[in-house]
């Protein structure tokens, strides 16, 4: 019973600093975890919700889309 409410105050926890980030701090913790991410796991996020790029600025499209083999 005890182990049962540690992990409901520690999922509670989680679920409060995941709706206190605001859009712009999402924005930066993605950016950050997408150039540190290998080419192999960025093809499978673009295959799994079929886009290439993260955020598809037109400077660095080019360059993900060279990689990316989901279709566009």
């Amino acid at each position: 019973m005890i182990i049962l409410g540690l992990v409901f105050i520690f999922q509670f926890v989680i679920s409060c600093s995941c709706l206190a980030i605001n859009r712009s701090k999402q924005t930066d913790v993605i950016n950050a975890s997408w150039w540190v991410m290998s080419n192999k796991t960025r093809d499978e996020l673009e295959r799994s919700f079929d886009c290439c790029g993260l955020f598809n600025l037109t400077t660095l499209y080019q360059q993900d889309y060279d990689f990316c083999t989901a279709i566009c």
